[in-house]
């Protein structure tokens, strides 16, 4: 019997498979952009293949299935969603549609406003009014909401938000709403705002409530036509779906709430690097996932993750804001596939543009005919064409070079001066990403090590290290699949909360338990029989009377008192901000309950072995610190001895990434089957 994760991601769908004792089976596929259901499929036919069996026998034994996936982000970004109508209350009917007053350059007046996802037409008024403590003060007659169905009808809407005021407090005039319109379009996904997020920020509420339904149908459609394809080949067990939250949920719980997967892909990195660096015996690491077509950061300090619940600042997408649990994950454009380019001054860029599996970078000799992070690679050396995919494609050297050639040509390089070029801005670029990550919180990049994954992190990993002035990085022996392994190891979670907006010094100490009793209870209301929940943790959102963000802070079931409150509202605001108030009122805004239900444990097999370290070729790579060809040594990384160091210059090359070791750096494998790599002690002085 087996647990099988699978990660789909921009460029590649990523399949990893755990047995009982441990034992692993790591493959990888191209990502279908038009059908991802079919990639999925295909590279489980893989991993059958690779385990001697047939897919059938593979998903028959198949204990678990968790899945995560980038579908709702790109969709989002990519504006791929469906035509929403949205019904909201009379005389508010350009809330969403001014947002916040948002430009997307502060300084540019010209700048024209992001992409509209809904257009003025399409949005529906309604008589009935609920006050700001959730009384009726203008009723909503019977005809009114049939004659509000019939004029979302007449939009011939593929989804409905309905958002309206204060509905966290009374979602009443919401819900005889939302059943009048599924009355009225059977099928057509509804959601209310309400439902989408219990909390009072009107704005945040009503965006996270129409983005919902904007990728609804889409998240739907997709999941309906994994799941059946899947218990058509054979699978028996549920589908689960990795959320932006870090835990895993069923599927019909995320159908019911799409914006849980805007961080899907993502988070399970996250997830697996927090687990990974607990079973290091570590406590302050940067997780750094380098893919395809995105570079994603987050930071683990003292053993812990940082967690928000409103997806904004740099999180935004394009003025949209999201509400709802999510790892703090920082993403640049930056990937194996990131397209260099030059601009009208004849200054080189790499990325944010990506030319993801299709047409895919030029050495796939797919159709690509721009230079990618790829193509430098695949130039300088770093990447073996016959070892690319495990062996199963053959990169195509003379395409990146003429792609190289094309821009560097005009500029007046050299292929290879054009290709260093592009991979000290992409290195440079991550650098000063996990840099600015962890001067957001005060923290210093000396006291962590960086944990590297994705199919690309290991070529740039060295260097990121010296710019930053670590010593240390670890590549897991499952980097370029490490996201799917993270989904296997996240805990299954139910969430839910409620919205109070009360100073702590007039919050009664009943009120609060009363609150958390109440949400507890929704959330175990929604539990099947066979669920069991394992632990509940409970976080408030507070700030200082008159601000406009809050802080999360954990509470505790036995220090509800205002004092409690306040001292750990103080804690947590000095270490973020520097700063304290002793004077200042504390409010109590939103209060969030966390239930972790039991889980399937995870096998993890140490690696002792002793082996010789096989050297599988040697081959000149270019240096990019002192801009010379240097003759390195080409590693198995399967081969090498746990705990024999070895010195760069060389390349470890793994069935589906490769490691660059410069030379005075070392490479060592450790009891957990990563790859260590350190750099000299004087290498930053």
């Amino acid at each position: 019997m087996s647990l099988i994760g699978v990660d789909v991601g921009g460029t590649f769908t990523d399949v990893v498979i755990v047995d009982r004792d441990g034992h692993r089976t790591l493959t990888k596929a191209f990502t279908q952009r038009d059908r991802p259901a079919a990639g999925v499929l295909d590279a489980l036919a893989l991993a059958a293949e690779e385990r001697g069996i047939g897919c059938a026998e593979l998903l028959l034994e198949c204990d678990r299935f968790v899945h995560g996936t980038t579908l709702a982000t790109n969709a989002l970004l990519e504006r791929r969603g469906a035509r929403v109508t949205v019904v909201t209350n009379r005389g508010f009917r350009d809330n969403l549609l001014i947002r916040r007053g948002f430009r997307p350059d502060q300084y540019d007046l010209r700048a024209p406003p992001a992409e509209m996802l809904i257009s003025r037409r399409d949005i529906v008024e309604v008589g009935g009014r609920m006050d700001a403590a959730g009384a009726e003060i203008e009723p909503l007659s019977g005809n009114e909401v049939h004659e509000c169905a019939d004029a979302v009808a007449a939009t011939q809407p593929a989804a409905v938000a309905v958002a309206l005021l204060f509905s966290p407090l009374n979602d009443a005039h919401e819900h005889r709403i939302s059943e009048a319109v599924r009355l009225r379009l059977p099928g057509t996904f509804v959601m209310g705002s309400a439902d989408a997020a219990p909390d009072l920020r009107e704005y945040e509420r009503w965006s996270t409530a129409l983005i919902s339904a904007y990728l609804g149908p889409l998240v739907a459609g997709y999941l309906g036509q994994l799941r059946q394809d899947l218990e058509a080949g054979g699978l028996r067990v549920p589908v689960e779906i990795m959320r932006s939250s870090g835990g895993v949920a069923s599927l019909e719980r995320v159908v019911g709430r799409p914006v849980d997967l805007l961080l899907s892909g993502p988070a399970g990195g996250v997830a697996a690097a927090l687990s990974h660096t607990h079973r290091m015996g570590k406590a302050n690491t940067v997780a750094f996932d380098m893919g395809g077509t995105s570079c994603d950061i987050s930071i683990i300090h003292d053993g812990k993750l940082s967690r928000t619940h409103h997806l904004s600042g740099e999180s935004r997408f394009d003025g949209w804001e999201v509400l709802g649990a999510a790892l703090d994950i920082q993403s640049i454009g930056y990937g194996g596939g990131s397209i260099a380019w030059v601009d009208a001054a004849g200054g080189l860029h790499v990325g944010p543009r990506s030319a993801g599996a299709e047409p895919g970078p030029a050495a796939y000799g797919t159709g690509g005919l721009e230079p990618t992070v790829t193509d430098a690679a695949v130039h300088l050396g770093y990447i073996a064409p016959g070892a690319f995919l495990a062996g199963r494609m053959e990169l195509d050297p003379s395409a990146s070079d003429d792609a190289l050639t094309a821009v560097a040509t005009p500029l007046g390089l050299s292929p290879t001066h054009l290709a260093a070029g592009i991979y000290r801005i992409t290195s440079g670029a991550m650098a000063d990403g996990i840099r600015v990550a962890l001067a957001a919180r005060g923290l210093d990049a000396r006291d962590f090590d960086l944990l590297c994954f994705g199919g690309a992190a290991g070529l740039h990993a060295a260097d990121i290290l010296e710019q930053l002035g670590m010593s240390c990085a670890f590549i897991p022996r499952e980097a370029a699949g490490f996201s799917a392994l993270g989904m296997l190891s996240a805990p299954r979670e139910v969430d839910g909360g409620a919205s109070l907006n009360r100073t702590v010094d007039t919050l009664d100490r009943a009120v609060l338990q009363s609150t958390i009793a109440r949400v507890e209870g929704q959330i175990r209301a929604r539990l099947d029989k066979k669920e069991r929940v394992v632990a509940l943790s409970a976080t408030s959102e507070m700030r200082y009377l008159g601000q406009t963000h809050e802080v999360m802070v954990p509470i505790a079931p036995d220090r509800l008192s205002s004092r409690h409150l306040r001292a750990a509202f103080e804690e947590s605001y000095q270490a973020r901000f520097g700063y304290r108030s002793a004077e200042a009122p504390v409010e109590l805004v939103n209060l969030r309950l966390r239930a972790t239900l039991e889980t399937p444990e995870l096998a993890f097999a140490s690696d002792t072995t002793s082996r010789a370290t096989e050297e599988v070729s040697a081959r000149t790579i270019y240096a990019v610190t002192t801009d010379q060809w240097v003759e390195a040594r080409v590693l198995a990384g399967g081969s090498m001895d746990c705990g024999s160091p070895l010195a760069g210059p060389l390349i470890v090359e793994c069935p589906l990434t490769t490691i660059v070791v410069p030379t005075g750096a070392t490479a060592v494998r450790t009891t957990l089957g990563d790859f260590e790599l350190r750099l000299p002690q004087d290498a930053h002085e």
